[in-house]
């Protein structure tokens, strides 16, 4: 005895005229499927309608998470309808999905451990390089490339100009020293900034070194920080021809401004990687 898709329907009220529409497909071609022989096919078909019926749920509540980051309602449900009705990967549904999970997650960690910035760092950053891992599974860059090229590639340039207004390079740092002339900041320093605060927490369990500003009335906050602000700076230290210094940086940047602008890149990200999949599908 085959599996009986009819009788399920049926017995679970549900008719085969609305599992047809909410399928995209002609009654003529669901009723062919439930009338063939291929269980597999029954029980696929069958199993894609209840994904169907739980994206009405589940786009709810995706767009109270992404509403903030379109011009209004109707590119956030475009957006979201876009990759949710995407069936020849689900790599774009799980992108938004650990979008949403990880940078809620960062969120609440406000709760548990207040102005703790350095674990909302790094879940973000967990977040980035999740989603790079989704597209190449057996990418061989660093996290360090990795979140280098993001910023780089899908932060927007008005964003990033504004990171570097409100993340400097101290008066106090050494730097600022007469002889220097590499004072002021890139997007790059800052991301290296950022993956230093990553590895802090990941590889030595430190979590309390590093501050946003919390109130924007407040003066900016003083940052010091060891990192390497370049490749060849790192490798001079690697060779042990140049001592790990310590940095001092103004941070006047929000958890809330640094929270917008790297799920923007996010969005960015997941619009290209959708597209790239359906330029390689054609």
């Amino acid at each position: 005895m085959g599996y009986n898709l009819e009788k399920m329907l049926a017995d679970a009220n549900i008719t085969q005229r609305s599992m047809a529409r909410r399928l995209g497909m002609p009654i003529s071609q669901l009723r062919e499927i439930i009338a063939s022989d291929n269980d597999d096919l029954k029980i696929n078909t069958y199993w894609r309608y209840l994904g169907k019926i739980n994206d009405i749920h589940l786009i709810k509540e995706l767009k109270k998470f992404f509403r903030d980051y379109f011009n209004n309602e109707e590119e956030a449900t475009l957006f979201l309808n876009g990759i949710l009705n995407y069936e020849d990967s689900n790599i774009p549904r799980r992108m938004i999905n650990y979008i949403k999970r990880l940078l809620s997650l960062a969120d609440d960690i406000e709760k548990i451990r207040p102005h703790k910035d350095s674990l909302k760092i790094f879940f973000i950053l967990v977040c980035i390089e999740s989603l790079y891992t989704l597209e190449f599974p057996n990418n061989e860059e660093s996290k360090l490339q990795i979140v280098i090229r993001f910023f780089n590639d899908y932060v927007e340039q008005v964003d990033k100009e504004f990171i570097l207004q409100n993340v400097t390079r101290s008066f106090a740092d050494k730097k600022c020293e007469k002889g220097y002339e590499d004072i002021k900041l890139n997007i790059e320093i800052f991301v290296r900034i950022l993956v230093e605060i990553r590895n802090k927490f990941a590889h030595e369990g430190i979590y309390w070194d590093f501050n946003f500003l919390h109130d924007m009335h407040s003066v900016c906050l003083m940052n010091f920080i060891e990192v390497e602000e370049s490749k060849e700076e790192f490798q001079l230290i690697r060779k042990r021809k140049k001592p790990r210094e310590e940095r001092i940086y103004d941070i006047k940047l929000t958890y809330k401004d640094f929270r917008r602008i790297c799920t923007k890149g996010m969005i960015n990200y997941v619009n290209s990687y959708l597209s790239r999949l359906s330029n390689n599908n054609k």
